[in-house]
């Protein structure tokens, strides 16, 4: 509420901001994507919360002509969203499907989630399916190895009490599964750096992938 009003400059993950941090990546390929499709924007926030990334990207989209953002969350975080966020440019959704059908997007935003999604190859699959033309990446647990891995997240106490599964991806798998229809265009690292498990060195990065079959 505070961004919305603007007491606050950005919000992420619950912890307010005094000034935005940028990804500029995902802005490229956010305006690559509008400058492709004649200044039109229509995107899909998987698991946007109450529009972090909106708020955090829409200074810059201000130049597109046609801007939709429709964030898909769980049930609570939806009815929040629309009761308190929503407006002629910010929407929220149940599902991917009603997402899809009604805003008919061309960039899908996946930016710190599909960590933490019960089976992220099914919604991938989903995903690629849909044919949208542009899939960007963000803030997602890579490794180099050959293999997907599950670990614990713990949550630093000065956010809050909690852990979490959350998946580590191989990067050359994860590429993979958008099969020949999608074209890597970029990879690059994100803010949050690099970790370590007990066993497992990986870095936070990024992707934009372009599905090269696709003429919407």
């Amino acid at each position: 509420m505070q961004v919305k009003v603007g007491t606050a400059a950005y919000e992420r993950d619950s912890v307010l901001f005094d000034h935005i941090h940028h990804s500029f990546p995902v802005l490229a390929g956010l305006l690559r994507a509008a400058a492709e499709a004649e200044s039109r924007l229509a995107v899909l926030d998987l698991g946007g919360a109450l529009g972090s990334s909106y708020y955090q990207c829409r200074d810059f989209l201000a130049v597109v002509s046609s801007l939709r953002w429709g964030v898909v969350e769980q049930p609570h975080f939806v009815k929040c969203g629309k009761a308190e966020f929503q407006d002629g440019t910010l929407q929220f959704f149940d599902s991917l499907a009603e997402c899809l059908t009604t805003i008919s997007p061309n960039v899908v935003l996946l930016s710190s989630v599909l960590q933490y999604l019960p089976d992220p190859a099914e919604i991938l699959k989903i995903i690629q399916d849909s044919a949208v033309r542009y899939v960007i990446i963000d803030r997602t647990p890579f490794s180099d190895l050959d293999s997907d891995h599950i670990t614990t997240q713990h949550v630093p106490k000065s956010i809050y009490a909690a852990s979490y599964p959350c998946w580590i991806f191989s990067r050359f798998n994860l590429v993979q599964r958008f099969g020949p229809s999608y074209q890597l265009l970029a990879e690059f690292d994100s803010s949050d750096g690099r970790a370590r498990t007990e066993q497992i060195d990986f870095s936070f990065g990024g992707m934009i992938l372009r599905n090269v079959c696709s003429v919407a």
